[in-house]
């Protein structure tokens, strides 16, 4: 088996897998992430994309914004509503 699908089923496995049978993500499980705590951690993060792309003259042109990562989504609900804030879901 290789490391890959080693841990593809350690992760995923309907009846055994830790991301399948048990809520991690909170202050009662294994852990947190900022996110999870505030919303102003994924603005900075949302801000500090803003400025890299104002530096790079790229608020205009096309974009993708992948998450990747565990968890609930809350850093790309926050990223997206602050891009949204500042006029940028045009492009991305």
């Amino acid at each position: 088996m290789s490391y890959s699908e080693f841990f593809h089923e350690a992760l995923t496995n309907k009846e055994y897998g830790y991301y399948m049978n048990q809520n991690m993500l909170s202050k009662d499980g294994d852990f947190i992430t900022s996110p999870e705590i505030s919303q102003l951690f994924s603005e900075q993060i949302a801000i500090w994309h803003i400025m890299l792309w104002e530096k790079t003259q790229a608020l205009d042109k096309e974009k993708i914004y992948v998450e990747i990562g565990p968890g609930s989504g809350k850093l790309s609900i926050v990223v997206t509503h602050t891009f949204h804030q500042f006029g940028l879901l045009k492009n991305l």
